[in-house]
């Protein structure tokens, strides 16, 4: 017999809670800089236990660890972009 999605998708418990804010979603490399994001982005270990590294993210870890190994590359930018959807 197949499970239903309820009985093997448990959300994790901030969220029952209800404390998980949206500004979450918005991180920004200068407060995680200045040490003023969400504990989830200061901490290594806690922020990619909570990650999943779906495949267009290991893309754009490729081609930025790319454009900085490479000398032909020099003053290279990458714009990204994320949307947000519901």
């Amino acid at each position: 017999m197949m499970l239903s999605i309820r009985q093997t998708c448990i959300p994790r418990p901030e969220v029952l809670l209800s404390e998980l804010a949206d500004a979450i979603f918005a991180a920004s490399f200068g407060h995680v800089i200045s040490k003023e994001a969400p504990g989830v982005y200061l901490d290594p270990v806690a922020f990619f236990r909570n990650t999943h590294p779906a495949r267009a993210l290991k893309g754009i870890v490729t081609r930025v660890f790319g454009l900085l190994g490479s000398a032909e590359e020099a003053g290279a930018s990458l714009r990204l972009s994320t949307g947000f959807g519901g």
